[in-house]
């Protein structure tokens, strides 16, 4: 049906209308609602109208949508959540605490992303009878049409559930599907997600009590941008697989060198027998998250690194005293006092090793996030504004001086190699040759790395420092 943009409900057509809709699933999720959820052809989720309903249904589902509502920003509810137990800082929002930090029990290590504390988190939350259950991603390995859907979020009640939903995933989810389950589902749950997706949840709380009772405790995961379901076909596809015949991938199968050194494992499936496949990620692409192909387009209207809205935030530590340790290390930011006290018991216990930061550390760890998230947001917005075109409003305003000029083109380019390689892929899967991708994609790439580097002259220059440097440094 066609969207209006008059009525109540103006903002949250704008954000399907402009390409903002991130598939959370948090306006499907309404009793009544008249919107699903459904994947794209381009792999990504977004909301939908279904049907006649909408003309009846009374709710505003702006007020739900992590990029419609005007009234509640990450400000607002994190000054309700935590104000008055927190400090604020400006980058990452409210904290109680800051820390780097891993589980000493190499098992939880090993299985997860970086340190090991969001599982371990959740076991402990789920032992000490905090919570029944976790709302989080889990694999989907019954899966294998072509229609496939790789993971997917489910509820888990048991140590061992829980731990099977380590590891990070690239890939699209929703949440209205488990919301409607957990509705009628006896226990309350901890529910962990992206920033815009735990501010989702947030937002339904306030706006239906159920989800309030049953969803008393948020985690968030530190995020860069969401991808589509096509990024992971490109990858699967560049390991010479048929994705047709993939019912699993780990995004982060640590390797024995550093941290940020890390490969893919695709699990391929034929004639009921699995085989793994293992390649470590800088054979197969080159910065995928720098440049944001197959990049949700909402994904450059978040200002949103952290996970401002949950009670506890964990990334990874991208700092120069833990990149080099293989198994990984976390940074964390708690907001909750009782989170607080399980860590503190756990450090005490000596289960976890935790180390105080500052707020700055964790800019610093995530320096390249925060630049485009937050500063480079600014001219962003300009753009949207310079064409006419509505943008959601965030906690900055849009201007053309905060940036340089070559910082300027660099977003210019960003915004083409994400909108380009959506395109791009399609082209290439219609054809099943990923090499028609890489045709139209790999000139824009290397403009793009000519403007991020500098011309000749400046790298020259460059390299000449840094090895005059390195003299300096031995006299």
């Amino acid at each position: 049906m066609p969207l209006d943009t008059s009525g109540s409900d103006g903002n949250i057509a704008k954000v399907l209308q402009g390409g903002f809709c991130v598939g959370c699933g948090a306006c499907a999720a309404i009793p009544g609602s008249p919107m699903t959820i459904k994947m794209n052809k381009y792999g990504m989720y977004t909301a939908v109208y279904t049907n006649e309903k909408y003309n009846d249904f009374k709710m505003n589902l702006s007020k739900v949508c992590p990029f419609a509502n005007d009234e509640e920003n990450e400000n607002t509810i994190g000054q309700r959540l935590f104000s008055s137990t927190c400090k604020y800082d400006e980058r990452i929002g409210y904290y109680l605490k800051v820390y780097a930090g891993f589980v000493k029990d190499d098992e939880f290590r090993s299985s997860g992303t970086s340190g090991g504390i969001t599982t371990w988190l959740l076991t402990e939350m789920l032992i000490r009878g905090y919570i029944d259950g976790v709302i989080h991603v889990q694999p989907c390995l019954e899966s294998t049409s072509s229609d496939r859907v790789l993971f997917k979020y489910a509820i888990s009640e048991t140590v061992e559930d829980v731990r099977k939903g380590a590891k990070s995933r690239y890939y699209p989810v929703e949440i209205s599907e488990v919301l409607c389950k957990i509705r009628d589902h006896p226990g309350k749950f901890a529910f962990v997600g992206v920033p815009c997706f735990v501010k989702a949840v947030r937002l339904l709380s306030a706006a239906d009590k159920v989800f309030e009772e049953k969803i008393p405790f948020s985690i968030s995961l530190f995020c860069g941008h969401l991808k589509s379901a096509k990024y992971v076909d490109y990858l699967i596809r560049k390991v010479g697989i048929d994705p047709k015949n993939v019912v699993y991938a780990d995004f982060r199968k640590k390797l024995t060198t550093s941290a940020s050194d890390y490969a893919i494992e695709i699990v391929e499936k034929r004639n009921n027998e699995e085989t793994r496949h293992t390649k470590p990620m800088r054979e197969l692409v080159e910065d995928p998250w720098g440049t944001g192909i197959f990049k949700y387009g909402a994904c450059d209207y978040c200002d949103d690194v952290a996970g401002e809205t949950a009670d506890i935030s964990l990334g990874d530590a991208w700092l120069p005293k833990y990149v080099k340790d293989p198994l990984g290390t976390n940074i964390v930011i708690v907001r909750n006092p009782k989170i607080l006290e399980i860590l503190e018991e756990g450090k005490m216990n000596e289960k976890l090793y935790l180390e105080e930061l500052s707020p700055q550390n964790v800019v610093a760890s995530q320096e390249g996030n925060f630049r485009h998230r937050q500063d480079e947001l600014t001219y962003r917005m300009f753009l949207k504004e310079k064409s006419g075109e509505w943008y959601p409003k965030k906690r900055v305003v849009p201007t053309e001086n905060t940036t340089t000029k070559k910082r300027q083109r660099i977003q210019q380019f960003r915004i083409k190699l994400a909108k380009a390689s959506h395109e791009a892929y399609l082209r290439a899967e219609s054809q099943n040759d990923v090499k028609i991708f890489e045709s139209v994609m790999d000139p824009i790439i290397r403009k793009y790395r000519r403007v991020y580097s500098g011309n000749l002259l400046t790298r020259a220059l460059r390299k000449v420092k840094r090895v005059f440097n390195k003299r300096g440094d031995k006299s």
